[in-house]
This record gives C-alpha cells, structure tokens and sequence, in this order.
C-alpha cells in the first residue's frame, strides 16, 4: 500500500511518499493500543483496590482523629492515581505513537496506588493500636492500686474519688454481702466478690449470720432503732456507763426512758426495770437448781430495804433489813411464824345475819375429837381437834373440801363467849342458892 502526504502554498508544493512504513506500522500501533487499554484496566482495578482499603482504613481509624487523618490523605492520593491512569489511557487511545508511554505511567500509577493501599493499612494499624492504648489506660486509669499511690491512706484516696462515706447513709435498693475471706488481699473486680444470692433486702429477708455492730471506742457505740414516720420509738442501745438498755421514746421522737438497763460485762448492779412487770403465762424463775445459795427477791424504796427469801433449809418468808428482823417465815413443816398478831378483819359492818349458837352447844362441843396427835405428812406432834367431828357440831368453823381445815380462833372465841355466859347464869344461880341458907 502506497501513501502520498501533499502540502502545498500559493507558491510552492512538497509531496512525500509514506508507502509501507505506514502499512508496517498499523500493526505496531495497534499492538501498542491493547496493551496500553490493559495496563489501564490494570491500573483501574489496582486504583479501586486502594479506594477499597482506604475506606476500610477510614473506618478503622475513627477512634484516633491523626491516624484518621493520614487514612483520609492516603484515599485522595489514591483517588489521584485513579484519575491519573484514566488520563494515560484516554490519551493512548488518542496517540497511538504515545501508547508506550502511557502504559509506563499507568504502570506506575498502579505502583502508587499499591504504595497508598498499604500507606492505608499501615493507617488503619496505628488507628487499631492507638485505641488498644486508650483502653488500657483507661483500665490502669480505674485500677484502686493506681488510685491510691499517691495518697497516705486509704479514706484521703476514697475522698479524692468522690467516694467519700456519709455519716447516716440511705439506702435505696438491696445491701450487698461481700464474700471477701478474711485476710483476702487479691485485686479483684469487686463484682465478683459479691454473690447475687447474698443480701439483704429493704422489706422481708431473713438473717442466717451473725449480724456484728463493732464500735471504735465506747464514745461510738452503735445502736439499734425503730422508727416511726422518721421518729424514734425503740432502741437497743449501750448508755454512757456501758450499760446496755432498751430505751423507749415519745410519739414525737423524743426519749421518754430506758425501760431496761443490763449492768455491763463485770458490773455488780442488778438489772433495772424502770417499768411493770406482768407475766401472763410461764414461770418466773429467781436462782435456780444450780445456784447453792439462799434465794432472795429484794425489795427497796426510800424508807424500807426488805426481802422475799427462800433459804437453802426450804423455810421461807420476808426478811426487814432496814429494822433486822424476820417479819415471817414458814419452815417445811408448815409452821407460820410472824413477829406480830395475824388479824383478819371482823367489823360488823361485815357482817349480818347474825344466830346464837345453841345452847346445849357446850354439851355437843364435849363430844368433839380432841387431844393431841401426830401428822402423819410430817411427823409432827399436835394438838386440836378433828376437823369431821366437829362439823357436826359448829360447821361454820370447818372449811376445805377434800381435806377440811378448822378456823380454831374463831371456834374458840365464840364458845369462850358462850362458856361466858353459862358461867354468868351458873353465877347468879349459886348466888341466889346461897342467899336462901
């Protein structure tokens, strides 16, 4: 194939022949043109790859504002390669003659935008250990051993915090048990020193432990109060002698008094009730089978000191300490034995109805049982009468049931009167006989 290249002027013409160097050529150029296309389809394909890791190097970066920055300056770059090889491509396609050179820059294109995806992952590295390092500082950050180093002790350091303890404290929601063992120092999360099962609820729960109040000095004694609408009205508490008392206040919270005081640890003084004691049901004890010693219920006000004794003989009664004497006793035999007359009332205001006794009651009282016997509950030997025969003659100074019982002062004043007045009568009539010799 022949190819003729005219140019010419108004004056002049020139002609060039180009033949099969042109024809030659072709087939170079059009060589040169595919592999210039798949360089840049290469570089394209390499430019998209670096956009890729540059976006996932953005994501991972956005914990640190730098390594997010340099993230970001490493996806324009490639975004400029991109258009760079876009570039060499249009312009292979536009000059062949240019193809070589073009498919070297969009080779290096393709260079740099590898460089830029690994620039990004470099990036997207830093961003993930910045963060690591962030996380374990915040860690040592929370520590209680960093916290306290720079402290002397432990309150000041709790203090700085915000920590500090209030002085009467409220709380809201459920108290927890710690599980710590005693002597245990480990650095533990404290969540795993409690136990979920552990604590005591604001209403209800039950207390299957021993609940210690342990008090620095005697100045800081801890107490126990209920209360009422916020108003005391109970409280076990020591008192300022270390005593231990069950106080009671009034209904505006106010103290009223200590109903019960406990001598404390070592102390001689009784325990004090302030108030009266009434047992419904139950016995009340006083000593016991193990206490050798006498028994003593004592009694005291401003005047008198006295005391309800039962000795270790098994006589009992009441002892004046203040005069020293026994104002009664009664010993196991059942004999009562008092210091002064024992009287029962007999106003006849007390009484009516009243009946003399019959008149032959002299005679029926010489029937009656009497001299003197042996008990046989005691052994004792006595004197009276028996209680049956003589409620067939005076039956108003027997009493009991089952076993009868005889008012024997009140029997024999009576029959004293009545002997009175026979002797009265038999009196007058020796009189009235002697006066007619």
């Amino acid at each position: 194939m022949e190819l003729s290249l005219i140019l010419s002027d108004d004056t002049e013409t020139y002609q060039a022949i180009l033949g099969q160097f042109i024809e030659s050529s072709a087939a170079e150029t059009h060589a040169d043109r595919i592999l210039a296309q798949q360089a840049a389809e290469t570089a394209t394909n390499s430019a998209n790859s670096a956009l890729d890791s540059a976006g996932q190097a953005a994501q991972s970066a956005a914990a640190s504002a730098d390594s997010a920055t340099q993230a970001s300056a490493s996806a324009a770059a490639a975004s400029t390669s991109e258009q760079h090889a876009s570039q060499y491509a249009t312009a292979a396609q536009a000059a062949s003659t240019d193809a070589a050179g073009s498919a070297s820059s969009a080779a290096s294109s393709a260079s740099s935008a590898t460089l830029s995806a690994t620039s990004a992952a470099n990036s997207a590295t830093a961003a993930s250990v910045s963060e690591q390092n962030a996380a374990a500082t915040l860690t040592n950050a929370l520590k209680k051993a960093n916290n306290l180093s720079d402290v002397a002790d432990a309150a000041t350091a709790l203090a700085n915090l915000g920590g500090a303890p209030k002085a009467s404290p409220t709380f809201t929601g459920n108290v927890g048990v710690p599980t710590r063992a005693v002597g245990d120092s480990t650095d533990n999360a404290a969540s795993t020193k409690f136990v979920a099962t552990s604590f005591l609820p604001r209403i209800g729960g039950t207390l299957t432990g021993t609940l210690v109040l342990d008090a620095s000095t005697q100045a800081n004694w801890l107490s126990l109060r209920w209360q009422l609408a916020g108003k005391d009205q109970w409280a076990l508490q020591p008192n300022s002698t270390a005593d231990f008392t069950l106080s009671r206040f009034n209904t505006d919270g106010t103290f009223e008094s200590n109903l019960v005081i406990f001598p404390h640890i070592g102390g001689t003084r009784p325990i004090v009730f302030q108030k009266n004691v009434q047992i419904t049901t139950g016995t009340m004890f006083i000593g016991g089978p193990a206490y050798g010693g006498e028994t003593d219920y004592i009694m005291q006000n401003t005047n008198t000191y006295g005391q309800l004794f039962l000795n270790t003989s098994g006589a009992h009664g009441f002892y004046d300490a203040t005069r020293s004497l026994i104002r009664y006793s009664s010993d196991t035999s059942g004999n009562f034995t008092a210091t002064g007359n024992i009287t029962a009332y007999s106003d006849e205001s007390l009484k009516t109805d009243w009946a003399d006794l019959p008149d032959d009651i002299i005679e029926q009282m010489a029937g009656v049982l009497s001299g003197t016997f042996t008990r046989i509950d005691t052994g004792a030997r006595q004197v009276g009468v028996g209680a049956k025969s003589l409620r067939n003659v005076m039956p108003e100074a027997v009493m009991g049931g089952e076993k009868l019982s005889v008012a024997y002062g009140n029997a024999a004043l009576a029959l004293c009167v009545k002997l009175s007045q026979r002797v009265v009568e038999l009196t007058k009539r020796v009189a009235a006989l002697e006066a007619g010799k």
